[in-house]
């Protein structure tokens, strides 16, 4: 199997998966899904900011809004996450502005 390199934008996440800090009782059974995926792959985890993880976090939120079980094909993948991922392909960089 190849190496896979996991890219997550909380701190916390990562530093539960390596074991660096220890896991809240309130997302232990997450977490213990999670090792056990991550077991059966060969794996790094890092940490990055959320503005170089845009795709990702896009998902995130959509994911939350959505609520329920959605499997994204090419056909179904929403126009704004097509857009950014067109973005961090060409390299350009992202900038975080502040809501007010």
């Amino acid at each position: 199997m190849d190496h896979i390199d996991i890219e997550v934008d909380s701190l916390m996440l990562q530093q539960i998966i390596c074991r660096r800090i220890a896991t809240p009782w309130a997302i232990a059974y997450e977490i213990r899904q999670i090792e056990t995926i991550l077991r059966q792959i060969d794996y790094s985890i890092s940490h990055v900011y959320r503005e170089n993880n845009r795709a990702a976090d896009f998902l995130a939120n959509w994911g939350f809004k959505v609520r329920k079980f959605v499997v994204l094909q090419h056909m179904n993948i929403p126009r704004k996450l097509v857009g950014i991922v067109r973005i961090d392909r060409s390299g350009l960089k992202s900038v975080r502005v502040p809501k007010m």
